[in-house]
């Protein structure tokens, strides 16, 4: 059924994405939304969505790096200054709550 409708089943998939974040499956989740980032002509606003949540998923997976990467992703995709700035900080606290704390500065100065 999914494979007959291609916007349903990116949307199924973002779905599956937020299931598993929630139920603190980070790793999944991020694989679903890695699936759904790679895929053509995906809608813009579910491609914003996927990358925000992308951002959530790394920084609880605690890879700042990552986190940044996908707020990087989010960044090309929008020209949203509160919604890139709410990434902005979820990715600073990532970096803020890791083993190289001071990249959140370096970040934010890329960011300014």
């Amino acid at each position: 059924m999914l494979d007959a409708d291609p916007e349903l089943a990116a949307r199924a998939r973002y779905g599956l994405a937020w299931t598993s974040s929630s139920a603190g499956r980070h790793d999944d989740a991020a694989d679903h939304l890695a699936t759904l980032l790679e895929r053509r002509n995906l809608d813009p606003t579910l491609a914003a969505s996927a990358c925000e949540l992308l951002i959530w998923t790394h920084h609880e997976r605690g890879d700042p790096r990552a986190a940044q990467g996908a707020w990087t992703l989010l960044a090309q995709r929008i020209d949203d200054t509160a919604r890139l700035l709410d990434g902005a900080f979820t990715v600073s606290a990532a970096w803020a709550s890791s083993e190289s704390p001071g990249e959140a500065s370096a970040f934010w100065e890329g960011v300014a």
